[in-house]
């Protein structure tokens, strides 16, 4: 409590008596957004002034009503916000990381389901919010006409609402720290004392400048402020000039210091020594960016080729590649902790798509630790690690297990929430999107009514045609396109396509596209015939085959939408029992095939009963079925005169 006294002393006399210095050294500026990038992924949105920094380390982003977060695989849309609410105006992530919004009068909060509920009505509108440390704080950030006092608000969990802070000017921004906030209004910066109220100046510009942002950073123990042309950094009693180039909406992490301009559609990290220490890449100064650490040439090669695919990474594998590099520099430079340290931030990052790489990140930050036991940053790589061990049950891997689980346990609705989790995580995990479209799948064949079960059926194959599009060698995608597919030449392409992947001598694979494709009869039987001839004996093949007959023989392809070349004039009776007999015949070699025996045997006897209307010859195979065990075979011959 006293250090940070003594800082905003020592910034109040380093503003009014010696005014700033300007730090020289070259700033890096990293693009993160920009309208180009919008442009490829064709998104045209007009962005909020709210920006935040979400688990797995994404960016949240809105427009007016669409949230947004930036990361690995480009811009995706998140949260559809719901209908009949005003626009959103502001938002912020708590600790927890519920999503609450300010909209109009109110503030909502995302539930386990979309839309957004309303949590209570607020003292304003187009209020702007922050939540960092738990404690919800809103504040009126709009001028208003016969308004003379703008406040800050506390939000209790008991729904109340205190003010805490006012000033005759909208307030811009708030920042927030465990037992302070620090907020501009207009030109000036003010600290506040969260328990007693009180409120102190910090410094002013000059009356035409408006300081329109600000963001802390634990790391090195400063924070900053932007006006509309220019960011500053106050730390250690000091006030310098970041940049006089441009300016922004602010936001601060373990790497750099993000700016936001919502109406230049950019977002971009700087980094420089003042920030954090970077990479000099004329090569002049490399030791600086390895906090002191003896590089030779070649731990200086590798370092570098790092620096230069983590500013050009846009998805998941780039950062593979940008590890390696590290992990190579490595094993040069095996006593240089910064290497750790930038090596753990890659596989936190892609910590969510699996559990190994968060147990990567923390092996990694430990040994930065180990390293670097007088490290100013000791506290935040340790909360780091305990966010990673919280991530581990919600990465890619664990979340597509509870999927799997979901799906086994025929609950396909929650399974498809699962899978589309992970979409929102990766959006390039072909299986996620095979998965869903096996769920849908499934749904189609639950409901009585057709228009329904249609519906699942159109959007499963929407999903298999995405994970081919992702995954052009994803075979069982094709397998189940060919499947659900009624286009008889599009269902033979799809699965000549699925065949392809396989030995031409794998019997399995034929009986897997003859059996998923019962509709088209003859093209049915040519996949399960060319299993036979690969595999004599395979039994399930000339059940199919019957199968396949017998469903013809009982009218069920009259309302198939197929090729009707693939109806035979004349129904394939004797077809039918000779192949029931041969898939028996070859099962009954071993005796725990009993019960698909019995299956052949009482459908042998439907045949006799229903086609021939020769009871005897049906009495025989039910009998025969029954004494296997077979239910339906002994209800069969009861029913018999």
């Amino acid at each position: 409590m006293k250090t940070i006294k003594y800082h905003i002393i020592a910034i109040i006399l380093c503003c009014s008596s010696t005014g700033y210095s300007q730090n020289n050294d070259l700033v890096a500026m990293e693009i993160f957004l920009d309208r180009e990038f919008l442009k490829e992924l064709s998104i045209d949105a007009k962005f909020i002034s709210s920006i935040e920094y979400a688990p797995y380390g994404l960016i949240l982003l809105a427009s007016d009503n669409q949230f947004y977060f930036l990361g690995i695989g480009g811009l995706i849309p998140v949260f559809e916000y719901g209908t009949g609410i005003n626009n959103i105006e502001s938002f912020a992530l708590t600790p927890d990381t519920n999503l609450v919004v300010v909209s109009g009068n109110a503030l909502y909060e995302l539930g386990s389901e979309d839309p957004f509920s309303k949590v209570r009505d607020i003292p304003g509108n187009n209020m702007g919010i922050t939540a960092k440390y738990g404690n919800i704080y809103i504040y009126d950030r709009i001028r208003e006409n016969n308004k003379s006092v703008y406040s800050i608000y506390q939000l209790s969990g008991a729904g109340e609402i205190t003010t805490l802070a006012t000033s005759p000017n909208p307030v811009s921004s708030v920042f927030e720290q465990p037992d302070k906030l620090i907020f501009s209004s207009k030109n000036q910066l003010f600290t506040v004392d969260i328990k007693s109220k009180q409120t102190s100046q910090i410094l002013s510009l000059p009356q035409e400048v408006d300081i329109i942002s600000i963001a802390g950073n634990a790391v090195n123990q400063s924070f900053y402020f932007s006006t509309a042309n220019a960011i500053y950094q106050i730390k250690d009693g000091k006030f310098e000039l970041i940049t006089e180039d441009f300016g922004g909406i602010l936001m601060c992490d373990n790497e750099g210091l993000f700016v936001f301009a919502p109406e230049n559609q950019l977002i971009v990290r700087l980094r420089n020594n003042l920030l954090y220490p970077v990479a000099d890449n004329g090569g002049t100064q490399n030791t600086t960016n390895a906090q002191g650490c003896n590089f030779n040439q070649t731990a200086k090669r590798h370092w570098d080729r790092a620096e230069a695919l983590r500013k050009s990474a846009r998805k998941a594998e780039d950062y593979y590649d940008v590890a390696k590099e590290y992990e190579t520099a490595a094993t040069y430079a095996p006593n240089c902790p910064n290497i750790y340290y930038n090596l753990a931030l890659c596989y936190e990052l892609l910590c969510s798509f699996n559990s190994e790489n968060c147990d990567i990140a923390i092996d990694n930050y430990r040994k930065h630790l180990e390293l670097n036991t007088n490290a100013d940053d000791r506290r935040v790589v340790q909360n780091k690690i305990n966010s990673i061990e919280r991530k581990k049950e919600f990465t890619v891997d664990k979340i597509n297990e509870k999927g799997i689980n979901a799906f086994n346990e025929k609950n396909y609705t929650q399974a498809i929430e699962y899978f589309k989790q992970i979409i929102r995580i990766n959006p390039n995990f072909a299986a996620a999107y095979y998965n869903i479209g096996r769920s849908y799948d499934e749904l189609s064949y639950s409901d009585y009514y057709r228009t329904v079960n249609d519906y699942y059926r159109t959007l499963a194959i929407v999903y298999f045609k995405k994970t081919i599009d992702i995954d052009p060698n994803h075979a069982l995608a094709y397998l189940m396109l060919g499947h659900k597919t009624y286009d008889i030449d599009m269902a033979l392409n799809y699965h000549r396509k699925y065949v392809s992947f396989y030995d031409s001598n794998n019997a399995m694979e034929y009986y897997n596209a003859g059996t998923s494709r019962f509709r088209i009869g003859t093209l049915a039987i040519a996949y399960l015939e060319r299993a036979i001839s690969i595999y004599p004996d395979f039994a399930e093949a000339y059940a199919s085959i019957g199968y396949i007959y017998y469903m013809h023989l009982a009218g069920n392809y009259t309302q198939s939408k197929i090729d009707n070349s693939n109806i035979w004039e004349v129904p394939k009776v004797y077809e039918a029992i000779a192949s029931y007999e041969r898939a028996a015949h070859i099962a009954s070699k071993d005796k725990r095939n009993k019960e698909f025996c019995g299956i052949m045997y009482n459908r042998i006897g439907l045949i006799y009963l229903e086609h021939f209307k020769d009871t005897q010859s049906a009495r025989y195979y039910f009998q025969k079925a029954a004494k296997l065990g077979n239910k339906s075979a002994r209800y069969n011959k009861r029913g018999l005169r």
